[in-house]
């Protein structure tokens, strides 16, 4: 019993771990989003912004600003830290800015 015991508070500890790391990661991906969509919203091209989520430290540097043939306005823009990646968002009529991930590509 007391094997079987151990064994359930080891796995009920990671479970409890997963679930927290789970917890930061979603927070750190909303504060990713909140971080490029003010960067789109307020950066000229050309500027990088500096942004840290938890650990990682990453700059965000609008590219270009162009209108869409259906008058969305859309940004490219360099997304670096580990890796580096040019991506491109449009602004949807709500205000939020929604990733065009058919136009990324990593460089």
């Amino acid at each position: 019993l007391t094997i079987g015991f151990g064994g359930g508070i080891i796995w009920q500890s990671s479970v409890d771990r997963a679930a927290n790391m789970a917890a930061l990661d979603a927070a750190n991906n909303a504060a990713l989003r909140q971080a490029v969509a003010l960067a789109l919203e307020t950066s000229p091209n050309g500027r990088a912004v500096a942004v840290a989520t938890g650990a990682e430290r990453r700059t965000i540097t609008p590219l270009a600003t162009f209108i869409t043939d259906a008058g969305e306005i859309c940004r490219e823009y360099l997304f670096a830290g580990r890796t580096d990646e040019i991506a491109t968002a449009c602004r949807e009529d709500s205000g939020r800015w929604r990733p065009r991930v058919d136009l990324g590509r990593r460089i």
